[in-house]
Formats: structure tokens, C-alpha cells, sequence
């Protein structure tokens, strides 16, 4: 019982008659209501122990100039520094400063998850201690958390991936590799690696992270682990027979050791699989589901930013999927005078823009089209800055809508086919099948019903052969309908 065992720790906390039973005790008690789902409660206690016992005290009103001050100067101090460099800091010794970055650790984890404005004040105070104190088996959080804080703050992706690798290179050089990457992986989940290197490799790498965090005995890092690997895999288009299994398996582990903000996120990324594949992954695991309203609740309540994120990012991938356009447009207004930063949020903003772009079509008006061609432009700077394997296919969607929309339709038919050539070449099978539906469409839009028909059938089969088997049953129905004496049998599973 949460609740019992929270009433205990606050009074072994008034009673404690050492230092270190102190700072145990609020560590416990700060990942007790983490683990609960009170982000806001465990910020506060893991502030109220570094001010009062350690020495450092953050501001209470975060200004943006002042975030990205810390940042510029920080980048100067550590700008040049190799691994080696790095590697050849003294060791901490100081008892405070090894407390004082224990507790920045956790207020990492718990700032990046409900209070983003504050990582870049926690992360930046873990690297000057470093560089003033010495190493800790915590300065690996600082480094990929600093890193992360450039690339989404200051846009600097080249320095922030760089601070990150040094932090994967401190971890394989330690002998306590395995207890590193569990200690890095309940944070962060290789997200530096995105912006550079191809999405299916970095996905790979949580496997072996999952396995450090199991054998360093960290089940509640091992979980998140589990997790990301679902949800990456979910965006990446692996196959949805195999991402099933891997969603039962970490439901399993989650009914063994409960994490209630794990269980709410992996229900909203369940809900955008279950719509594509027909197969709800919880059907057999004694949870109650919650539905999207639901889990906004919890979110709201419990300050979980990143589940109300997941949320309408599963929502984006749902409507978009299935040509409710609309649905992803209106979703999106919230996120519109932000600035696109992070990997997956590029990928709700594809869906955005698919929808914003074909709406346009439809409706001749000019907001739409306005947000189309900005989501063009975002990813006509990744592809070109960042990494062309992961952007170049969604680019190439993307420019064929607005072809279409400009009624360039020899430009259109080219963009669409080089999109369709790159998801395929780029292992993308998700957005291959997207691209292939959304070129027939085009085609039998423009009174070439027999080519277009034909592309559609190939889409279907992509479908299937992804395992959205819902989606696929959904397309088999449209082209009924386009054409109800030709559709040849393909046959489609029956959840």
C-alpha cells in the first residue's frame, strides 16, 4: 500500500537521527511518489533536501533568457573536451557533492517527465560540479541530460549528440557498465542518437540496456527501458505480430512491479496500436484500460507531461491512419507556437502535416495550408542538417501533397514515388503503406481509377504485411467502394 509505506517514510524522516538516514530516507520517499505518479511531490522533496542539506538551491521563476544563459555558458566550458578528457577528470570525493548529484539525478528524471523548463538548471549544475569536483557515476546523467538541453533548447544538435556520446563512452569504460546504463536508462533512452543516426539502430540498443538494467537489479529502469522499445517500435513500423509479444511481456512486468506513470503511457501508445492492428495488447492482463479522456485526467493532475505528449501523439497516428484529418488538426493546435525539437515530436508533426495539407485540398482554406507548408519547411531543415535516412521519405510525403494541392500534378506523382522508394529503403514499411494509399488515392482522384486501384491494392498487402490488420480491413472496405466488382481477395485477419 503507497499510502502506508509513504506515512512510514515521513516518519522515519522526523525521527532520523543521522545525516545519511535522512538523505536515504528522502530518496525513497522521492521515487515512492514518482513511482505513484506525484511529479510535482517529488520535485519538491528532492529541492527541499538539496537546499537544506546539500548546499543547492534553485530558482523558484524559470526565465527562458536565464536558461539559455546557463546554457551558452556552459557550452564554453565544456566545448572542445574529448572522452579522453573527460575521462581523465579526478574522481569526486567530496560526500556532499556525491549526495548533492545523487539527488540532481533524480530531479532529472522527474523535471524531464513534468516540469521540462527546469532540466537544463539540473542537468548544468551536475556538469560544473563535475568539472569542479570530478567524476561521478552520476556524471553520466549530466552529460546526455546537457546534451539533450542544447539540442532542445539552444538547437545546438551537434554538441548535444556529441556530450551524449561521451556519456556512452564513460559507461562501456566503467567497470560498472551495467549499473551506468540502468542509472542513465530510467531517464533517457538514447534520444540524442535520433536526431543523427538511423531509427532502427538506436532501437536495438535498448535491448541491451533492458538487459544492464536486469542485471544491476533495477526492474523500474529495466521497465522504461521496455517500454521506449514498444513505443519506438510503434513509430518505426516494426512488425505488429512481434510488437505485440513485446507489449505482453512488458505488461507482465508491470503487473509484478507496479510504476503506474509506465502503465498510463504504455496504455496510451496501446490505444494507436490496437486501432491499426485490431489486437488490444491489455485484453488479458487483469488492468483496467483506461481510455484517452481518462489518462488526460491523470495526466493533468499528476503534472505527467510526457503522458499527455503520448497521448496525442498515439491520437495523431490513430486519426492520420485512418483519414480523419480533421481529428489530427484540431489535436495539434496546442503545439503550434512551439518550436519542433525533439524526434518524436517530428513525428506528430508528419501526421499534422499530412492531414493540414489534404485539408487544404479539400476545404481551399488558407490556415491549412499555412501549417502544411511550415511542417515542410521543419523537415526540409532535418533532412538537410540532420539525418536523410530517418526524414527523407515523410519529406517527400509531405512535398507531394503540396504538389497535389497546387495542382502541379506531374511534380506530384514524381514526390510520391520517391517517398514510396525511400520508406522502402529506409526499412520505414509503416510509411511505405502510407505513401502507396495516399498515391492511389491521388490517382483515383484524378479519374486514373485502374492505376490508382492497383496502388491501393499493393498498400493493402503492405498493411498486412505489417500487421495492421485493422487499418488493412478498413482499406479493403474504401476500395469496395471505388470499385466493388474488381477488388481481387486479399485476405485480411480477423482479430
Amino acid at each position: 500500500d503507497t499510502s502506508e509505506v509513504l506515512s512510514r517514510l515521513k516518519q522515519i524522516l522526523s525521527n532520523a537521527t543521522s545525516y545519511e538516514d535522512t538523505l536515504n530516507a528522502s530518496a525513497f520517499l522521492a521515487k515512492l511518489l514518482a513511482s505513484s505518479g506525484q511529479y510535482t511531490e517529488a520535485i519538491e522533496q528532492c529541492v527541499d533536501v538539496l537546499a537544506n542539506h546539500l548546499g543547492e538551491t534553485f530558482p523558484t521563476d524559470i526565465q527562458p533568457s536565464d536558461t539559455l544563459e546557463l546554457l551558452d555558458s556552459t557550452l564554453l566550458q565544456v566545448q572542445g573536451m574529448t572522452n579522453e578528457q573527460f575521462a581523465m577528470l579526478p574522481q569526486m570525493t567530496d560526500t556532499v557533492k556525491l549526495n548533492a548529484m545523487r539527488f540532481l539525478t533524480l530531479l532529472c528524471s522527474y523535471t524531464h517527465v513534468s516540469k521540462p523548463s527546469m532540466l537544463p538548471i539540473v542537468s548544468t549544475r551536475m556538469l560544473q560540479l563535475t568539472l569542479q569536483y570530478g567524476l561521478s557515476d552520476d556524471t553520466v546523467v549530466g552529460l546526455a541530460m546537457t546534451g539533450l538541453s542544447l539540442i532542445t533548447f539552444l538547437e545546438n544538435i551537434q554538441q548535444g549528440y556529441l556530450l551524449t556520446k561521451i556519456s556512452s563512452f564513460l559507461i562501456e569504460k566503467s567497470s560498472n557498465k551495467h549499473g551506468l546504463r540502468a542509472k542513465l536508462g530510467a531517464i533517457y533512452q538514447d534520444q540524442s542518437r535520433f536526431y543523427i543516426e538511423p531509427f532502427q539502430a538506436v532501437r536495438e540498443t535498448y535491448i541491451d540496456v533492458y538487459k544492464s538494467c536486469m542485471m544491476a537489479g533495477d526492474v523500474e529502469s529495466a521497465i522504461n527501458c521496455a517500454y521506449h522499445y514498444c513505443l519506438t517500435g510503434l513509430h518505426m513500423g516494426a512488425d505488429l505480430n512481434v510488437l505485440r509479444k513485446n507489449f505482453v511481456s512488458l505488461i507482465q512486468q508491470m503487473a509484478n512491479h507496479k510504476h503506474l506513470p509506465t502503465l498510463y503511457v504504455s496504455m496510451a501508445t496501446s490505444h494507436s496500436y490496437s486501432a491499426l492492428s485490431g489486437s488490444c495488447p491489455f485484453e488479458e492482463s487483469g488492468f483496467e484500460v483506461k481510455d484517452y479522456k481518462e489518462l488526460c485526467d491523470i495526466g493533468g493532475y499528476t503534472h505527467n507531461k510526457f503522458l499527455l505528449w503520448q497521448i496525442d501523439i498515439s491520437m495523431h497516428i490513430q486519426h492520420c491512419f485512418f483519414r480523419e484529418y480533421k481529428e489530427v488538426y484540431d489535436c495539434g493546435t496546442k503545439y503550434r507556437l512551439g518550436e519542433t525539437k525533439r524526434p518524436m515530436e517530428l513525428m506528430r508533426l508528419f501526421y499534422e502535416g499530412i492531414s493540414a495539407l489534404v485539408l487544404a485540398r479539400q476545404t481551399q482554406q488558407p490556415n491549412y495550408r499555412v501549417v502544411g507548408e511550415q511542417v515542410i519547411e521543419t523537415f526540409k531543415f532535418w533532412v538537410q542538417n540532420n539525418s536523410r535516412w530517418n526524414f527523407e521519405n515523410k519529406l517527400l510525403l509531405l512535398e507531394a501533397e503540396l504538389h497535389y494541392l497546387n495542382d502541379d500534378l506531374e511534380q506530384a506523382v514524381t514526390a510520391y514515388t520517391a517517398s514510396i522508394n525511400s520508406a522502402n529503403q529506409h526499412k520505414f514499411i509503416n510509411e511505405e503503406a502510407l505513401s502507396i494509399e495516399l498515391y492511389g488515392i491521388f490517382l483515383v482522384e484524378n479519374k486514373l481509377l485502374d492505376a490508382g486501384y492497383a496502388q491501393l491494392e499493393i498498400a493493402l498487402q503492405k498493411y498486412l504485411d505489417w500487421g495492421a490488420f485493422r487499418k488493412a480491413d478498413a482499406l479493403r472496405k474504401f476500395m469496395k467502394v471505388i470499385s466493388p466488382v474488381e477488388l481481387r481477395e486479399i485476405r485480411v485477419h480477423s482479430p
